[in-house]
């Protein structure tokens, strides 16, 4: 029981990478597609995507993986405070 908590924080921060990733390609495809439609071309590039996740997903991951680490632990504290009443 003690590893999984001790890991807790790696979790959620790996959780909140993955999400903005998704998030980023997710978005870059959909303006991809709005581009096609506008001047009917396909400008679409892997490399392209995949360095844009590299370089955009990171912060706001990161920053959404503490929060949820930090939500979690203010609300086991609430319930650990809430027993022993």
């Amino acid at each position: 029981m003690k590893i999984i908590k001790k890991y807790r924080y790696i979790f959620f921060i790996v959780v909140g990478l993955v999400f903005c990733a998704l998030l980023s390609a997710i978005s870059d495809v959909i303006a991809t597609l709005i581009v096609f439609f506008k001047i009917d071309r396909f400008i679409f590039s892997w490399s392209e995507l995949l360095s844009n996740i590299i370089n955009r997903a990171p912060v706001p991951g990161i920053l959404l993986g503490s929060g949820l680490w930090l939500k979690n632990k203010l609300q086991e504290r609430e319930n650990r405070g809430g027993d022993t009443k």
